[in-house]
């Protein structure tokens, strides 16, 4: 790898010249002789940038995914924390994210979570995102529950009801379980009214 490429692309960038910094980028790009040297480059990169919410995309498609999606097959932690932190870069490309499945941020914090059940941080951090998304889900309450943008149906509001379970599990604390009855008892009505309009 030829790193004063990266350099060149930086000071391109900083002083406007978008073309010759695309040049620039493309040289880097390709003096990578192999995955070892994208795995060396990528994790100081990701571990000592300021890289923001986004990655320039050919920069994330070519060098640092294929250090991530190596590290996600083998079920590496660094990896999936940063395919979880770099979600925006694979939703910009439906072949990379089809790649892994589809996950969500959640879904790779979740999939990290089950391989270190003892981290108190990361619990914290995946039962919060449910939290949000109870909260998302009952914001027009008494109207209904939504799921997306729409009210969701019978076999959603299982999924829901199951996350909420998985929450509750997270919250060992028990810090949350008022919203969470709260919650549950919107779920439940909303079900039944739904349930009702089936018959």
């Amino acid at each position: 790898m030829q790193l004063e490429h990266y350099e060149t692309f930086k000071q391109l960038l900083a002083t406007g010249r978008r073309a010759a910094a695309s040049a620039s980028i493309k040289t880097f790009i390709e003096s990578f002789a192999n995955l070892e040297e994208k795995t060396v480059w990528a994790r100081n990169f990701l571990d000592t940038e300021q890289i923001g919410h986004k990655i320039r995309h050919e920069l994330y498609e070519q060098v640092i995914f294929p250090v991530l999606l190596a590290g996600y097959q083998q079920k590496d932690p660094w990896s999936l924390r940063w395919l979880a932190r770099t979600v925006q870069n694979l939703h910009q490309s439906d072949a990379l994210w089809r790649s892994v499945g589809y996950k969500t941020e959640l879904g790779f914090l979740e999939e990290l979570l089950s391989l270190d059940p003892d981290d108190h941080q990361l619990r914290k951090e995946v039962l919060s995102r449910h939290l949000d998304w109870f909260s998302y889900a009952a914001h027009e309450w008494p109207a209904g529950i939504l799921y997306g943008q729409d009210g969701a149906s019978a076999r959603e509001c299982e999924e829901i009801r199951a996350t909420v379970a998985e929450a509750r599990a997270l919250d060992v604390e028990n810090l949350h379980g008022e919203f969470l009855a709260e919650f549950e008892r919107k779920l439940a009505e909303y079900m039944a009214r739904i349930d009702g309009l089936r018959e």
